[in-house]
């Protein structure tokens, strides 16, 4: 390509950054040439001896590998994805503490109900069942409201994102309804453990 088309190719790919090929008196990038390689039909040792084979061609200045920033973004990746497991383990520590502080304080509150219909003869699942359907929605509301910060979070950050080619490797399309039932699903998880690590038989009147 020509150096004309070299600028607007740069201007294209990078759009963030696309002022800083304007308003200089020459052309700001030399005539240059785009390569791709199909790494589905070679070896990695391929491609080094091909873009080193590039680099001795007599009249060639530079020859810009994707491949050292992709690997940096890789390892940016990998560590963010780590450290997003740690934060939402805690997190999910952290509700299924705070349902399972809900449901005893909902518990110990009718206790003396819980009383009375154990000496009715009440079994355990009718008693105990309302506050494993009341975790449970606890946790499935959670589940929505982070589904729904995530998508708005999304929403924010997506229109400038996917037009550079960090956005496109980070962040490209939304979860898939696969992660998003999941995620509701662990969170309905998390609030029915919550109950029943909560509701210990001295909770619910036993001791009547």
């Amino acid at each position: 390509m020509t150096a004309e088309q070299a600028k607007r190719r740069f201007q294209e790919v990078f759009p963030g950054v696309a002022d800083l090929a304007e308003g200089w008196e020459e052309d700001p990038l030399p005539p240059s040439l785009e390569l791709s390689f199909d790494a589905a039909r070679g070896e990695p040792d391929e491609l080094e001896s091909w873009i080193g084979s590039i680099r001795e061609f007599h009249g060639v200045l530079m020859v810009d590998d994707d491949r050292d920033w992709l690997r940096q973004l890789e390892a940016l990746v990998a560590v963010l994805r780590g450290l997003g497991l740690v934060v939402g383990a805690a997190l999910l520590g952290a509700a299924i503490f705070t349902i399972a502080s809900v449901i005893r304080l909902t518990a110990y509150l009718y206790r003396d109900e819980i009383a009375v219909m154990r000496l009715v003869g009440a079994t355990e699942l009718y008693i105990r069942g309302p506050f494993y359907l009341e975790g449970l929605i606890q946790g499935l509301a959670g589940g929505l409201l982070a589904v729904v910060g995530l998508y708005l979070a999304f929403a924010a950050v997506n229109p400038g994102a996917t037009t550079t080619p960090m956005g496109m490797v980070v962040i490209d399309d939304f979860l898939s309804a696969g992660s998003l039932i999941l995620l509701l699903l662990l969170g309905g998880l998390a609030g029915l453990l919550g109950a029943v690590m909560s509701l210990r038989r001295e909770d619910l009147g036993a001791e009547a």
